[in-house]
């Protein structure tokens, strides 16, 4: 249905669509108008009956995010941004209440020193990949935040979307995720969620610390710049 309606009202963009990928691991994004779409962001939450489950819709303009909805069916909540004209939640409530809309905003706290970094809620996923030197890596990571930094917790919701959303409404601090284009998360995950965060105050990056870029299946997300 998502993917009928964009390609009625926008023949001439192009889209790339989980579902209709051939290759999941290779995407070539031009300036071209580009539509990411992600009917189930959380597919194991689904299947288990867990809520964080999210239907992402994005657009690029010249390989940058402009557009972004990630509509929560099971939360009653739907993340939307457009450049330039804020973030927002619609929380979708049952019966005579209506909707209210809320302007995001991340958490205005830096998380830049040991001492700060134990107030931080920090969000990430550990993925499918079983292997001994992943599972070795991921447990180094969190060894490093719980022992090290002494975060004040760690969250995995099993959906990259929700996570960036949550950064964005200052619901967490900070959340990384993924290591490469084939094992990692991909463009209709990141895309949506992206300018939602851009325009609540967050920022996305590289975990390397070079310009973020949705095709490398790599992110750390954060509050805000300074963090």
């Amino acid at each position: 249905i998502i993917l009928s309606a964009l390609r009625s009202s926008f023949p001439t963009h192009a889209i790339i669509a989980e579902e209709s990928c051939k290759d999941p691991s290779q995407h070539t994004i031009t300036d071209a108008p580009t539509w990411t779409v992600d009917p189930i962001d959380g597919t194991t939450n689904f299947l288990h009956g867990s809520p964080f489950v999210a239907v992402c819709i994005g657009l690029r303009i010249a390989n940058k995010p402009v557009l972004g909805i990630v509509h929560c069916p099971i939360l009653g909540e739907t993340f939307h941004a457009i450049l330039g004209r804020g973030a927002y939640c619609i929380h979708h409530h049952s019966g005579d209440n209506g909707d209210t809309t809320v302007k995001l905003q991340s958490n205005r706290d830096v998380f830049n020193t040991r001492e700060h970094m134990k107030q931080a809620l920090v969000l990430s996923e550990v993925g499918y990949d079983r292997s001994d030197k992943w599972v070795r890596c991921l447990t180094r990571r969190f060894y490093e935040l719980l022992h090290t930094q002494h975060v004040r917790g760690i969250r995995c919701l099993g959906s990259c979307a929700i996570n960036m959303c949550w950064i964005a409404m200052g619901r967490a601090d900070i959340f990384f995720e993924g290591r490469n284009n084939i094992s990692g998360p991909k463009p209709w995950d990141f895309t949506a969620a992206e300018v939602i965060v851009y325009e609540a105050g967050g920022i996305t990056v590289d975990p390397n610390g070079a310009v973020f870029d949705c095709t490398q299946g790599r992110v750390l997300c954060c509050c805000n710049e300074e963090t």
